[in-house]
């Protein structure tokens, strides 16, 4: 029997449009349990290791960009790296992911309307 993970992430506001954060994002992840993704994640460990991230923290990616905790007293080269190892490892390690990008600005939210069952 396959077994299929499937892991959801969102970004950005259901609010009012806000010029610096115009877009709302979800992203699926999707890992068939059959493929053993085991050596590239240790890849992936061991690169961060290298690169002065390690100890298999997870990597956020938000603080990544904007260089806060724990990401402060990285040099952009550091955080870039981080960024292409985690790049490489999408690609090779067999997973797959699709993102949703809604234009805030579009009232798209507004337009879905959500119905109320009763039983």
């Amino acid at each position: 029997m396959k077994t299929l993970s499937i892991f959801v992430d969102e970004s950005g506001d259901f609010g009012a449009y806000e010029k610096h954060s115009p877009y709302y994002i979800v992203t699926m992840v999707f890992h068939d349990q059959t493929i053993d993704i085991s050596d590239h994640i240790s890849t992936l460990d061991n690169a961060l290791k290298q690169i002065g991230y390690g100890n298999k923290q997870a990597v956020h990616t938000e603080p990544l960009i904007r260089r806060e905790k724990p990401y402060q007293f990285f040099q952009p080269n550091e955080r870039r790296a981080i960024f292409s190892k985690l790049y490489y490892f999408t690609l090779n390690s067999g997973i797959k992911y699709k993102s949703f990008i809604f234009h805030t600005k579009k009232d798209f939210f507004k337009k879905i309307k959500l119905k109320e069952f009763s039983s």
